[in-house]
């Protein structure tokens, strides 16, 4: 549920949408330039509605904070000034952590992970100098202090990275970034989900442990994720030949070696379509497509009832299991697809890459209730 900054949908028709869907959480943008539209004074009143309602339906919401605000940063081609950090500025960053420090405290008691920044790594989102991880993790450090002041058990993740740039962990994690968060994010997005993640996963949870040191390995939150249905989307993966059945296939196989591979909190991109995306130079007529519901009428895809299923049967009662996976045996006649039968008949297939073409992922073995199950696919599938 973001981009809630931009006005680019309408959370309403989506509530019970989200409630039968399944899924736990929802990342949910705070929107500081909607938020503040005169120095001071902060109006929340768009915010409380979205955190009642997703609450109310048993899905907790999780911030992610930003973006900028011109009030501080004029020079912001749009009023969401999407992308503006305000430490450059010794003005805007003193704004900013009296906004941050209003909406915590607005919200102590009923949101408590807050995250910080979004994809800070590339331009679109860090204006108006280069990106640098150092100067993030002092973003962090001042951002984090005054969440902290308001909710001391707050839950904090940093990083938010667009892809896995293990460069710009490092520098941050040298920098101090585990100082100050509890969770690192970050945004895989690729055209096969398998390719290089297993590994990729590896080495961040090395560096995790690494400059952890004594204190706890923060988890790994896939903090935002996904494809679009149609061919021309806006935003990351729109050059791939995309349809719904097949943005159905590769968000479960996104959500399942996420599970597979244990990552703590998996979460995908987006609700609902996004008609006139708003990259933060004024919305365009050009729409971002990666929704579960179409934004012509919010009506479920294919995705929705894929994801559903998911959500179904990956509840707190399925568990992994490295034993089952021992004991897994793979008969392809008698799996069950979890996309719809009607769809689950139609051959459409992801791009393949010659590294993972006709691989078998898994057998990954869970347990449910104490009944083994297991999930597997070909990635050329």
């Amino acid at each position: 549920m973001e981009t809630l900054d931009r006005r680019m949908f309408e959370p309403a028709r989506t509530y019970e949408a989200l409630a039968e869907l399944g899924v736990k959480w929802a990342r949910l943008q705070t929107g500081w330039a909607r938020t503040e539209t005169r120095p001071g004074v902060y109006d929340f009143a768009w915010l409380d509605e979205v955190v009642d309602a997703v609450s109310a339906r048993g899905v907790q919401p999780w911030f992610n904070l930003g973006y900028g605000n011109r009030l501080y940063t004029p020079e912001a081609p749009d009023d969401s000034a999407v992308g503006w950090i305000p430490i450059f500025r010794e003005d805007a960053m003193a704004a900013w952590i009296k906004f941050v420090s209003a909406c915590a405290r607005h919200f102590r008691g009923r949101v408590r992970h807050w995250e910080l920044w979004n994809e800070p790594n590339i331009a679109n989102f860090w204006k108006p100098n280069p990106p640098s991880a150092e100067i993030y993790a002092r973003f962090v450090a001042q951002t984090a202090s005054a969440i902290r002041r308001e909710i001391p058990d707050a839950v904090l993740i940093g990083g938010a990275l667009a892809g896995m740039p293990t460069d710009y962990l490092t520098s941050a994690l040298q920098h101090g970034l585990l100082d100050h968060v509890d969770k690192v994010s970050y945004h895989p997005y690729r055209p096969i989900p398998e390719k290089g993640y297993a590994q990729t996963l590896e080495t961040w949870r090395r560096l995790l442990r690494e400059y952890a040191g004594n204190r706890p390995v923060p988890g790994l939150w896939q903090g935002e994720n996904g494809c679009p249905s149609q061919k021309g989307s806006a935003g990351a993966l729109a050059d791939q030949d995309w349809n719904e059945v097949r943005q159905a296939k590769w968000l479960l196989r996104r959500i399942l070696y996420d599970l597979l591979l244990g990552v703590e909190l998996t979460s995908y991109f987006h609700l609902v379509d996004l008609l006139r995306y708003n990259w933060g130079s004024g919305p365009t007529d050009r729409g971002n497509f990666k929704g579960l519901l179409r934004g012509e009428d919010y009506s479920p895809k294919p995705a929705y009832s894929a994801y559903q299923r998911v959500c179904a049967l990956f509840d707190a009662a399925t568990q992994r299991s490295t034993e089952a996976d021992q004991a897994a045996v793979v008969d392809t006649s008698s799996a069950v697809c979890l996309l719809a039968e009607q769809d689950a008949s139609n051959p459409e297939a992801l791009p393949s890459v010659p590294e993972v073409d006709g691989e078998l992922i898994g057998p990954a073995g869970f347990l449910r209730r104490g009944v083994p199950l297991w999930i597997f696919w070909r990635a050329s599938s």
